[in-house]
């Protein structure tokens, strides 16, 4: 673990995946994150999810009582549309609907809350 004392104006650059915890040293202090995500393998797999519906090992109750030969043949037909679903066909469409994303705005204001925080006392 690596500690960080930033200055005023200092600010650090943490590659996507680190973890950090700031803590204000002996005053007030402003931490603000900004975050540019691009779009990974697990990303992608999510975005296969509801095509695995479709198939229908992925919609019955799983067996708790299989035995271990039974259990091998349940995975193997987990795996088998897997084949189908992750396609260049598909990971392109992931791509491009994913970059026309759309984010919430919130009309929430810092202003707002502190009046609403001390309206209700």
């Amino acid at each position: 673990m690596e500690n960080f004392i930033l200055n005023e104006n200092d600010f650090i650059y943490l590659p996507r995946g680190y973890w950090h915890a700031p803590e204000p040293c002996n005053s007030h202090s402003l931490h603000i994150s900004f975050a540019f995500r691009r779009r990974n393998g697990v990303d992608f797999m999510k975005s296969l999810l509801p095509f695995l519906s479709e198939y229908t090992p992925f919609r019955e109750d799983i067996n708790k009582q299989e035995n271990d030969e039974e259990k091998k043949h349940y995975i193997e037909q987990l795996k088998s549309p897997f084949d189908h679903i992750i396609t260049t066909e598909n990971l392109d469409f992931f791509l491009i609907n994913s970059g026309q994303r759309k984010f919430i705005r919130s009309d929430i204001s810092l202003d707002k809350l502190l009046m609403e925080k001390y309206d209700r006392r």
